[in-house]
């Protein structure tokens, strides 16, 4: 059961001042002792989790003030068996359903979960898909994109590829949608060892301006871009000979400048439309993260994780300025992903 409204608005007011403030807001709170709405969580977020830190293997919901509010998976309705185990990346789909990628090996799979209720939380409605004899390549996704079209790509780190799948409005939902049938089921961009521009670690996705698919390849020290229609190579958009060494996220802006964060380097990498190669978006040594994840834009901020600080930090998106409080600081553990919760039907009753 959720902790009783003072509990919880003094934990709010010392986020992360000790270890055990996720505990405090897991469970499924009863209507007479939760005091929170779907309307009040803005962000989701993941942890790293898994067996170092159990308590982080869900998704956790922030108010506007990176306030920890509530979880959002509700546990009794994920049946016997299924376990929520290294959550990465999250996807909120054009209907409110949202998907979470479960990375641990061999529980991987693409969880959806329903509608918010009015506490925000998500009932879990099914699996998109799961590893097993009829996709064997869904080995420890990481992030996922949805296509124009519905589809929905899922990059995995361990078999070295990204898949492609149906999505949940079509007649086969999860149903593997690949190009390289020589490989595996849903196989839509090939490992290194089957293709001259194949990947080796593949991290980060995202849809560019352009509608092409943007690849981070950690191993291959590259961000790649690719043909969402056919699985085509189009060209590499950096490399190693940029600077790069282990990039993970990447995200656009509205202005077309692509952000990747570079645990090797250190550092948050800015491309931009009219200039070739990149450059440190963060200028300031002291200011650099060491490990960026959890890269977001929204509004005139960059959001960027730090899996080392285990914190998250807002950056002007003009200037690189960075905010004076740091948005959200002393996490339990290192922040994963964040999403921004835009979803309309967030606000249904």
């Amino acid at each position: 059961m959720i902790t009783r409204v003072l509990t919880l608005v003094l934990m709010m007011a010392c986020l992360g001042c000790e270890d055990g403030w996720l505990e405090k807001i897991r469970g499924e709170p009863s209507s007479q002792e939760a005091r929170t709405d779907a309307t009040s969580i803005t962000w989701y977020m993941t942890l790293h989790a898994g067996s170092t830190y159990p308590q982080g293997n869900t998704i956790v919901g922030l108010g506007s003030e990176a306030e920890a509010v509530n979880t959002i998976p509700i546990k009794s309705t994920i049946p016997t068996g299924l376990h929520i185990n290294k959550p990465r990346s999250m996807l909120l789909l054009s209907d409110g359903r949202l998907l979470l990628a479960n990375g641990n090996h061999p529980d991987s799979a693409i969880y959806v979960f329903g509608l918010p209720n009015w506490q925000g939380q998500r009932a879990f409605l099914d699996l998109l898909t799961h590893l097993d004899h009829e996709d064997p390549l869904l080995q420890h996704p990481y992030d996922m994109a949805e296509g124009p079209d519905g589809s929905i790509y899922v990059s995995c780190q361990d078999s070295a590829v990204v898949l492609r799948y149906a999505g949940l409005n079509e007649d086969r939902p999860g149903q593997p949608l690949g190009v390289h049938s020589e490989v595996g089921p849903g196989c839509f961009i090939p490992p290194h060892s089957d293709h001259a521009h194949g990947l080796k670690s593949p991290r980060g996705l995202t849809f560019g301006p352009d509608g092409l698919l943007y690849v981070a390849d950690r191993d291959h020290a590259s961000v790649t871009a690719w043909n969402p229609q056919d699985g085509s190579f189009v060209r590499t958009v950096a490399s190693a000979k940029d600077g790069l060494k282990r990039p993970i996220q990447i995200v656009f802006s509205d202005d077309g400048r692509l952000f990747i964060g570079d645990h090797g380097a250190k550092t948050v990498w800015v491309s931009k439309p009219s200039k070739k190669g990149l450059d440190h978006f963060i200028h300031k040594k002291e200011h650099r993260v060491k490990q960026p994840s959890a890269l977001v834009i929204e509004d005139d901020w960059l959001y960027v994780g730090d899996r080392d600080r285990k914190n998250i930090r807002r950056f002007n998106l003009k200037d690189a300025t960075p905010e004076a409080t740091i948005w959200l600081d002393e996490l339990p553990d290192s922040p994963e992903f964040l999403l921004r919760n835009v979803s309309k039907s967030a606000t249904k009753r």
